[in-house]
């Protein structure tokens, strides 16, 4: 002061090393994702976490409050971000992006919704992104033709109603599968009946 009279004070501050957040397996998690495949995404390394979604430019809360764990189905190219804090309340995140692959997106056509028992009718399976490495099907279906983008096949004379299952793989190896089911009539015999018990010549 100005008398030349000085004095010391000292105060400690602690410094808390921010949480060490990190997303559970994330080196080991298929980056590549199928669309609408769902994903389990777990944290670790704090006391309460939240989440956040980012798709291209847009970047919103996932709704979720303080959870550990998530599972988003994935459904565009994506990257989640967590946030954790741990008891003295310091942060820290941790991130992970996924990539989508396409499956194929399957649509059935029919000649006939409804047959009579004993006929036949052909189904077409179309995959509106032509793109189909690998068809699946009975093997008891008849006359099969196939190429990356449809399927056609012939399913023999019928006497029930059937539902006929199709798989496809695509390229980039995502598998979808559709359904089909065709409604059969059973054949009435008819007949003429004068109401005279006779016929007349």
């Amino acid at each position: 002061d100005s008398r030349g009279c000085s004095n010391t004070a000292t105060y400690n501050i602690n410094i808390n090393p921010a949480p060490a957040i990190s997303i559970k397996n994330k080196e080991s998690m298929e980056k590549s994702i199928c669309y609408g495949d769902a994903v389990t995404l777990e944290a670790q390394g704090g006391n309460s976490y939240t989440w956040k979604q980012v798709i291209g430019t847009e970047s919103k809360n996932y709704p979720c409050s303080s959870c550990q764990s998530i599972n988003p189905v994935i459904q565009s190219d994506v990257k989640y971000i967590v946030s954790g804090i741990n008891e003295k309340s310091c942060a820290g995140k941790d991130s992970v992006s996924f990539s989508v692959r396409q499956k194929p997106e399957l649509v059935f056509k029919s000649e006939k919704d409804t047959v009579c028992s004993g006929t036949a009718t052909q189904i077409t399976v179309s995959d509106v992104n032509q793109n189909v490495d690998v068809w699946g099907f009975d093997s008891n279906l008849k006359n099969v033709t196939h190429d990356n983008k449809s399927l056609t096949f012939n399913t023999g004379e019928m006497t029930g109603a059937k539902n006929y299952v199709i798989t496809a793989r695509s390229a980039a190896g995502c598998t979808a599968q559709g359904n089909i089911t065709i409604e059969v009539y059973s054949s009435e015999t008819v007949g003429i009946n004068n109401g005279l018990g006779y016929v007349c010549k």
